[in-house]
């Protein structure tokens, strides 16, 4: 899922200018996991070539959800975390 903001009417589209909003990827981002969803491409490490991206996010289900981030985890440790036990 490619999510995107209107702010004041104005659509922010590119990464450069949606992580001028961190209050508000905040908010979305504490909210992911509940509703099955994960951020793609956290901050904590460059995944697959590609970087941080506050927008991209992906379904896996709610309980998975909860596990990566309880285990604070992206998706590809926690796969091979899975193949690993």
């Amino acid at each position: 899922l490619d999510l995107y903001l209107i702010i004041d009417g104005k659509d922010v589209v590119e990464n450069e200018d949606m992580i001028q909003y961190p209050e508000i990827w905040e908010v979305i981002h504490s909210k992911l996991a509940d509703y099955g969803f994960i951020l793609r491409y956290p901050n904590k490490e460059n995944t697959g070539g590609i970087s941080y991206s506050s927008h991209l996010f992906r379904y896996v289900g709610k309980t998975y959800a909860h596990n990566m981030r309880a285990l604070d985890m992206n998706f590809d440790r926690y796969m091979e975390y899975l193949s690993a036990h």
